[in-house]
């Protein structure tokens, strides 16, 4: 074992956490604007070969694009909670370790 200290700034992973909830938020906003502007311009590509092109390229792609952002959502958020679960268990951890060094 080492003889290095550890040390953990639970306070700062609790400011950590909320951020990545922040984050979470700011990939769900973007989701809903690539669905708005998919569903709300349905036929922006107009019609004929550019249409088969934007059909072939482009729609594919934005399912990809909101498939891909539900997951980094889903991530984020519970990267987020683990970490302020985390910065709780460090802030007990040194409570208890500083109420048992004043004990003895």
């Amino acid at each position: 074992m080492s003889n290095e200290n550890f040390a953990a700034d639970p306070e700062g992973l609790g400011r950590s956490g909320k951020r990545f909830s922040a984050l979470k938020a700011r990939v769900e906003q973007l989701e809903r604007d690539v669905n708005n502007i998919a569903v709300g311009y349905p036929d922006a590509a107009g019609d004929g070969e550019y249409r088969k092109s934007f059909d072939k390229s482009y729609v594919p792609m934005v399912v990809k694009a909101q498939e891909y952002m539900t997951k980094l959502s889903g991530s984020v958020d519970e990267f987020g909670d683990d970490t302020v679960s985390a910065a709780e268990v460090f802030s007990d951890t040194d409570t208890d370790a500083t109420s048992n060094a004043r004990r003895h």
